[in-house]
């Protein structure tokens, strides 16, 4: 039987950006260095690694998108990798439920208020997040294209 342990902040910078690496493509870019390293220290990261010493099968975090103010955190979901090995199980998908933790994790560890947002462009990841509940807002509001605008400039 095959066994994985998910953690929070559980691995090396260079491991993980090794395994981003190796499973880079144009619709799954491998995150900035800067944003891998504010997701460990802040422990918004979940890693899968897999018990046999196979190293990291699956990754996940939450990255923060815009602060509109002190007060008010837009973060993003992101940075979802699930090597083909283990990504295909029955029923429920482990990325569907590295979401459902990435949520339950904002929820437990952040102050509100806040909101959750994800970018999701493949088929598959938008249709994990419906799964879940999660709605998309067509078109976005303003306030969050200038929140973007201005938390990132």
């Amino acid at each position: 039987m095959e066994a994985y342990t998910i953690e929070s902040a559980g691995i090396s910078l260079e491991s993980l950006m090794r395994f981003y690496t190796e499973d880079e493509r144009e619709t799954l870019p491998i995150p900035d260095y800067q944003s891998l390293r504010a997701a460990l220290d802040a422990y918004s990261l979940l890693t899968v690694t897999d018990d046999d010493g196979g190293g990291v099968v699956a990754a996940a975090g939450y990255f923060e998108y815009a602060r509109s103010s002190d007060t008010c955190m837009i973060y993003e979901l992101a940075g979802t990798r699930v090597k083909n090995t283990i990504g295909r199980l029955k029923g429920i998908s482990l990325q569907q439920i590295l979401i459902a933790l990435r949520v339950l994790q904002v929820a437990a560890t952040e102050a509100g208020p806040l909101s959750l947002i994800s970018s999701a462009r493949n088929p598959r990841s938008i249709g994990n997040l419906s799964v879940l509940g999660l709605q998309e807002i067509a078109p976005l509001p303003t306030w969050l294209n200038t929140t973007h605008a201005a938390g990132r400039g």
